[in-house]
């Protein structure tokens, strides 16, 4: 199986470049993202939608389908004969006059259409370069998710039905969407932002996979941010651990939740760069060769700080579960945690805070909010055993404000929460002190 993100999709060359990838390697069953930066946009359009803005909604959408169709001419596609990209096009261009409102259920079918129309490109590709033909199957017809229409989780078990009914394994090669998914009653339903891997991942394990290759525009998984760190390295290989702490943590070139399904299925995980798909990469495995301290440093961005207190608290039980309880009702993870015999302190994604949380949280506690906070951290092995780790981590940052210290819950990661503003300075510091002094 294969997975192509948005930037390996980006024109027609790149569509091109990734559809051999795929056929050399032999790929049955290719999962694609939308075209980078297409997203964005359909979430623009979605609010331009919501306000009743018809004139920018319509702008929004001519812009869309001149650069889908630009890239089909490009491929050299005969004119008339992609119905499968025409049609999506025709569904988002009616949509230009729905009726105004903040609906979540529209705005996971406008965003939908970022990958039903690049997987209509690279399924016309990929039958090229093969000289056969490729189904493109509607992911809505496989994924099956509760209603939770922007991030729905996946119902694993009628999930792994409907895969092994779609995708047999003597038949065609086939190509299908990330990202998205559907509600019993057939509604469009989202799998959160970067959900294509994590569709790759479900479907792999759903149909016994052997090798997951997730192909992006890096040669694998860095040491660190390359653009913080130019001597950030690549490493080759790495365990499941560090790879979701990673995740996690703020390294972008997986999903969080990917890495799930596909270990519990067994799924061997390969990333690479569709650019260079002979360049090496990075595997992920049950027990690598080398274990350093530190594997990797990462960088979180846009945290929110959360200082939940109660003198109630003092000598009381049942308050940590009330306060998880409100995050797990809104259905929001919570990034990085301690606490005091009054107070809890925690991090989330700033986008996740909402104003329905917070007031929900003040209903039995005292809540502080801070924005314009990053996550930095150590991941490697070992770290909650090693003397003077710690300390070190602390010197090395020197005059960084360190707001929060999160040690001890894993052997894998050291977390420091730092001003947003000091966060390039603090990961080229440690990766500087950690890696690059100590290689």
């Amino acid at each position: 199986m294969a997975k192509f993100g948005g930037t390996s999709l980006g024109d027609a060359r790149g569509m091109e470049r990734s559809a051999r990838t795929a056929a050399d390697r032999g790929a049955a069953l290719v999962v694609v993202s939308a075209v980078a930066g297409v997203t964005d946009r359909l979430a623009a359009l979605a609010s331009l939608l919501a306000r009743g803005d018809r004139a920018g909604a319509s702008g929004a959408v001519r812009g869309l389908a001149s650069d889908h169709r630009r890239v089909a001419r490009d491929l050299g596609v005969p004119g008339g004969a992609l119905d499968s990209l025409e049609e999506p096009l025709g569904e988002l261009e009616s949509l230009r006059g729905a009726p105004a409102g903040d609906d979540p259920r529209t705005a996971a079918e406008v965003q939908a259409f970022g990958e039903r129309l690049s997987s209509a490109l690279f399924a016309w590709a990929l039958g090229r370069e093969r000289g056969g033909a490729v189904e493109l199957v509607d992911a809505r017809s496989v994924v099956r998710t509760d209603d939770r229409w922007l991030k729905a989780r996946v119902d694993f078990q009628e999930t792994g039905r409907r895969a092994r009914r779609a995708f047999p394994e003597d038949g065609a090669p086939r190509v299908t969407q990330g990202f998205i998914g559907s509600e019993a009653r057939g509604g469009t339903t989202l799998l959160g932002r970067g959900g294509s891997d994590y569709t790759a991942a479900v479907l792999a394990e759903a149909l016994g996979a052997g090798v997951l290759e997730i192909w992006t525009d890096v040669e694998g998984v860095r040491t660190t941010d390359p653009r913080i760190c130019p001597h950030a390295g690549p490493i080759r290989e790495m365990t499941w651990e560090e790879a979701a702490e990673l995740a996690v943590l703020g390294a972008k070139v997986l999903h969080p939740a990917t890495l799930v399904p596909a270990r519990r299925g067994g799924v061997r995980v390969h990333v690479g760069s569709s650019f260079r798909p002979d360049g090496g990469g990075t595997w992920i495995v049950e027990e690598a060769r080398e274990a350093p301290l530190v594997r990797a440093v990462s960088k979180r961005d846009g945290q929110r700080l959360l200082t939940i207190s109660t003198p109630r608290m003092l000598h009381a039980h049942g308050f940590l579960r009330r306060i998880f309880g409100v995050f797990d009702d809104f259905a929001v993870s919570v990034d990085a945690v301690t606490t005091s015999e009054v107070s809890v302190a925690l991090t989330v994604e700033r986008e996740d805070a909402s104003d329905a949380l917070l007031l929900e949280l003040r209903r039995f506690a005292g809540v502080r909010a801070e924005d314009g906070f990053s996550l930095v951290s150590l991941v490697g092995n070992g770290v909650d055993r090693a003397p003077g780790f710690v300390a070190a981590a602390v010197r090395t940052l020197g005059d960084i404000d360190i707001r929060m210290v999160c040690h001890g819950a894993s052997s894998h990661n050291l977390c420091l929460l730092v001003r947003s503003g000091q966060g390039r300075d603090a990961v080229a510091r440690l990766h500087r002190a950690f890696i690059e002094e100590a290689a």
